[in-house]
């Protein structure tokens, strides 16, 4: 049995998150956080622990997953058709994506790239949820999170051009009485993306509007998204209109 192989899950992402290796990559990432509210952290997870991972979300989607095809009103009833696995779910069916959440080693690495303290978010429901858009015309509609930031990782990404792109506006405000979509898709540029299967990508996700655009026929998109929260988030009320509906049982 390999050294790896022996160590246990949490063992590896403190290795792999506190290597010389991601460690030195820090600096540049922090400057890329700085202007663009967004930056991608590719290979996020040790080749063994994401094949664990994926192997575990197949089998939850296969057995546990809810199909979800709702309009929210608090982002301008915007749609989100996929499937998801709530918090709740991964808990009890992934060794994987719970110690990603709660590794120390990536917890310290987020807040030097965003350049202050990243924290877990104080809201057990919206630790930790994934989704898979896997029907043509899928969409995870344009929104804002709750909390200031998120970690994405896309788990299986399409090929490009083929829907499933990230696309953001930085700098924006979420108003849940009147969201102004229509107001900031007309005047503000908005910034594409699109991160390769087994990246992450860290965004500031209170003030970005953001969405996943619509997939093709044939193609599929995986993503776990982990949620943090800034000091600030602790001290303000915080409402969760689109968990409730997306994640009523959790």
């Amino acid at each position: 049995m390999s050294l790896q192989t022996s160590l246990s899950v949490t063992e590896q992402l403190h290795e792999h998150f506190d290597s010389p290796a991601f460690r030195e990559l820090v600096p540049a990432l922090a400057e890329r956080f700085k202007e663009d509210d967004y930056v991608e952290l590719e290979s996020f997870l040790p080749p063994a622990l994401a094949h664990r991972a994926e192997q575990e979300l197949a089998d939850l989607y296969d057995t546990r997953s809810r199909r979800r095809d709702i309009l929210v009103p608090s982002t301008g009833n915007t749609p989100r058709n996929f499937s998801n696995l709530d918090r709740d779910v991964l808990l009890a069916g992934s060794s994987v994506i719970p110690a990603v959440f709660d590794c120390p080693a990536l917890l310290k690495r987020l807040s030097e790239i965003a350049g202050q303290e990243v924290l877990p978010v104080p809201y057990v429901p919206e630790e930790y949820i994934s989704a898979r858009m896997d029907r043509p015309g899928d969409v995870h509609g344009w929104h804002w999170d709750d909390y200031s930031f998120a970690v994405v990782w896309v788990v299986k990404s399409t090929p490009e051009g083929c829907g499933g792109d990230v696309e953001y506006i930085p700098d924006t405000f979420w108003d849940k009485e009147n969201p102004r979509l229509e107001h900031y898709l007309a005047t503000r540029e908005i910034r594409r993306r699109h991160p390769a299967s087994g990246t992450a990508y860290l965004m500031r996700t209170d003030t970005s509007l953001h969405h996943v655009t619509p997939i093709a026929e044939g193609v599929e998109r995986i993503m776990v998204c982990f949620s943090y929260c800034s000091l600030e988030d602790l001290d303000r009320e915080v409402t969760h209109d689109t968990m409730d509906l997306l994640h009523p049982n959790a």
